[in-house]
């Protein structure tokens, strides 16, 4: 058996599949992604990913976009957990589970390969919120009640503050927010304390 060439690894799926280089220039899209996005794989190819697919988490805020929280774990050599994305497809609006495998060269990222699927009704829960672990729960909480430093938190929790922070990180990837105070602000608008 042959290992494929980046630009045949789409043809390997029944489901809509993409990928893309570390520049995150699409490389592989397959007939079921044309089906899905509306585009044809002559048109994509060679594209930003972020400017074709325009994800949004449920809060609205964009997560797919130059630098994403996808490309930022695969460059630190860390797995991105399967993430629920509102697009735009053929046929509209869609909401998508997107989970990715990172295929990395001898100088770092090779590839990253989407696989998207239609998010099922309890991935967010049975609305558009994001669904939170219990601990991206507990830093939210401490976050709203006045803990916003990583100290702070790191003492409140019991854990060391490397950890606080790269959880405060996390939580800020999955919830598209480039700050703590629009995490704050974002856990009041959409009602994301449990």
């Amino acid at each position: 058996m042959t290992i494929a060439r980046s630009r045949d690894l789409a043809a390997l799926s029944a489901e809509p599949l993409f990928a893309v280089n570390h520049e995150q220039r699409i490389v592989a899209w397959n007939g079921a992604a044309a089906d899905l996005f509306g585009n044809e794989r002559s048109d994509v190819l060679g594209r930003f990913c972020y400017e074709l697919v325009e994800g949004r988490n449920g809060s609205g805020h964009r997560v797919c976009r130059e630098g994403c929280a996808v490309m930022a774990s695969a460059t630190h050599g860390k797995a991105m957990p399967p993430m629920v994305v509102r697009t735009t497809g053929s046929d509209g609006s869609v909401t998508l589970d997107i989970s990715t495998i990172v295929i990395y060269a001898s100088d770092g990222v090779g590839s990253v390969l989407h696989l998207c699927r239609p998010a099922n009704a309890g991935a967010t829960d049975g609305d558009d919120r994001p669904r939170l672990t219990s601990r991206e729960q507990q830093v939210l909480r401490c976050l709203c009640e006045g803990d916003i430093s990583s100290a702070s938190i790191a003492r409140r929790l019991g854990i060391s503050p490397s950890t606080a922070r790269n959880e405060v990180q996390r939580l800020l990837e999955k919830l598209g927010a480039h700050s703590r105070g629009e995490v704050i602000a974002l856990a009041y608008r959409d009602n994301l304390l449990t």
